[in-house]
């Protein structure tokens, strides 16, 4: 058991840093990782801790670079503009702090229910994964009714559905298409948006008192939506965070940041206990821990699992609010424009580091279409239409590519 400590340590080491950097998915981590098992006849087990602890820890950290410098991943793209909002407001380590313990709640409340979740998730999977489509159209058409300009969302919502899907169609490997898609859509419209409006972020407050309690029902919805992404097929923690927002009408940006983070670190651990549980893993980390094991998950493996991720989450949850105080001084002493180029910079050198010219073409298209709702007053989550409308028409087996 110590090398699996040991490479559970290791690997939560590697998913804080990546969790830091734009574009250093785990699932490229863990894709090189399956390299070196093949090649080399590395032992499989330790490596599937490592990527546990890497995986868990990098749900944490990657909040970090979303809140504080607008630049998302999947998991962490609808924390920008909730998150930018209380940064500029000096409640950016506030907001991490929530993810943080969303996060956290997220673990306890999957392990609480985990007896629960082997019984049902098996009849559950089998009954609702042929209408997910349907799921995903009628939270869409309510989020569109939602707004008081309808026809704008409409148009938000379609405009971005054609954006993703063209942007499918690039020659751009789809390990790393998600970056330049939605940095440009979430993370470098805000910040040109932020450019031309605010001049200066104030001191972040890093004393606040939260009421722990109040925040029980966004944790056990995140963990509900964490469920849909990481067993059904094709749902992402975005799409599944749209349905949580709808379905638990939440109200506020703090409680959806609590909502956002349980939904990511319960996604990780459950598309990991799918492999358990429906006998398919639902992410490439996931993928990879099935191939290092070479055999069924046993309960006993779900147990050890559970227990690696939980100190993975404990020992990533410290170092993100240690980091999150650091992010957070930088960006209230840095002259906050300065900031925001230097951030668009940063951004735009590692999108194009890992998708090449044609990424940074994508990301620029992408910030444009992702200002119009700043400017015509609708939400920027119907800029998911980029991720919805191609998980939608796969459902309905329609082909979303050119040729």
């Amino acid at each position: 058991m110590l090398s699996e400590l040991v490479f559970t340590l290791v690997g939560v080491a590697f998913g804080i840093v990546s969790g830091l950097v734009p574009g250093m998915h785990v699932n490229t981590l863990a894709a090189i990782l399956l390299g070196i098992f093949y090649k080399y006849d590395f032992p499989g087990i330790p490596l599937a801790y490592f990527v546990i602890g890497m995986s868990v820890a990098n749900a944490f950290s990657a909040f970090i670079p979303s809140i504080f410098l607008g630049a998302p991943d999947e998991s962490t793209v609808l924390s920008v503009a909730p998150g930018h909002r209380m940064l500029k407001k000096g409640k950016g380590y506030e907001a991490l702090a929530l993810t943080v313990l969303g996060g956290a709640g997220g673990f306890l409340a999957l392990i609480i229910a985990l007896p629960l979740l082997i019984t049902a998730v098996p009849f559950i999977y089998t009954a609702i994964r042929q209408y997910i489509q349907y799921i995903l159209l009628l939270t869409v058409m309510f989020l569109v009714w939602k707004e008081e300009r309808k026809l704008w969302a409409a148009f938000v919502f379609l405009l971005s559905s054609v954006f993703g899907i063209v942007s499918m169609n690039s020659n751009i490997n789809s390990s790393f298409l998600l970056l330049p898609v939605l940095s440009g859509l979430f993370g470098l419209s805000t910040l040109v948006i932020s450019y031309f409006t605010d001049s200066k972020i104030p001191v972040q407050r890093v004393k606040f008192r939260i009421k722990y309690k109040k925040y029980i029902p966004a944790t056990v919805l995140g963990l509900f939506s964490g469920l849909i992404a990481g067993i059904l097929p094709g749902i992402g923690t975005s799409q599944s965070a749209i349905i949580a927002q709808q379905l638990g009408r939440i109200r506020g940006p703090k409680k959806f940041m609590v909502v956002l983070g349980s939904i990511a670190v319960t996604d990780i651990m459950l598309s990991i206990l799918a492999i358990y549980l429906v006998g398919n893993p639902r992410s490439g980390g996931a993928v990879a821990i099935q191939d290092f094991l070479g055999s069924k998950m046993s309960l006993s493996g779900v147990l050890a699992f559970m227990a690696a991720g939980l100190v993975s989450a404990v020992i990533a949850a410290y170092f993100t609010l240690k980091l999150g105080q650091s992010f957070g001084n930088l960006v209230s002493r840095v002259n906050y424009r300065q900031i925001v180029i230097l951030a668009a910079v940063f951004l735009l050198s590692v999108i194009y580091a890992f998708s090449g010219p044609l990424g940074v073409l994508i990301s620029i298209t992408g910030a444009a279409i992702g200002i119009i709702p700043n400017l015509v007053g609708v939400k920027k989550s119907l800029l998911l239409g980029c991720l919805i409308v191609p998980t939608v028409l796969y459902f309905f087996g329609v082909s979303i590519y050119f040729v």
